[in-house]
């Protein structure tokens, strides 16, 4: 914290089971202990948008200042091939955590990035460029779908691709904000849609 000069910290700890909660809780009041200490002014912790069994809203705070809430994989690297986050998927899962918690302790991070699917093997994260670029190289459409509102593309018999553009951002953006969360958080920069910049321009 000190020698990088740093005013928060976001604390990740992923794969917990349900009855790791206390054991979890320990560790964020150890470590965002520590980190107050050497000058950090928030201490934020990132939970799945949709694991309320292992990761409880409520327990983690006051140990934490903030939940940062991961609102993407709704289709993940070893699922089905799908949508990132749909809109219907991001508003259902954060209000649940509004309402446990309130929305002033919430931060909403959303996607920047998609997923592309060969046959049965685990998807490969890309970025919109890439997204493109696959598109163009197998002469077929990157279009959208309408019920997810995501950018979608196949090659029939050999890959499937999802991925996020600042129209679904925005989209997502209107959901959040909707239901009074105002913090939000990106992952990851460097794989966004360049007109990303428009739509969160205060």
């Amino acid at each position: 914290m000190r020698r990088g000069g740093y005013s928060g910290v976001v604390l990740d700890l992923e794969d917990q089971a349900r009855g790791d909660t206390a054991i979890l809780v320990a560790a964020i009041r150890s470590i965002g202990g520590a980190a107050r200490r050497a000058g950090a002014t928030t201490v934020a912790v990132a939970i799945p948008a949709a694991d309320t069994a292992a990761y409880p809203t409520r327990i983690f705070f006051p140990a934490a200042d903030a939940a940062v809430v991961m609102l993407y994989d709704e289709h993940w690297s070893t699922s089905a091939p799908g949508p990132i986050a749909t809109p219907d998927w991001v508003r259902r899962t954060l209000a649940q955590r509004v309402a446990d918690v309130g929305a002033d302790r919430l931060i909403a991070a959303l996607p920047l990035y998609g997923y592309l699917w060969r046959g049965a093997q685990a998807g490969e994260p890309l970025g919109f460029t890439d997204a493109r670029r696959a598109a163009s190289q197998a002469n077929v459409e990157l279009s959208r779908d309408p019920s997810s509102i995501s950018l979608h593309a196949l090659e029939p018999g050999v890959w499937e691709l999802w991925m996020t553009d600042a129209e679904l951002l925005r989209v997502l953006v209107d959901q959040v904000t909707g239901l009074g969360v105002r913090r939000i958080a990106l992952w990851r920069l460097g794989q966004e849609d360049p007109d990303v910049w428009r739509v969160l321009r205060p």
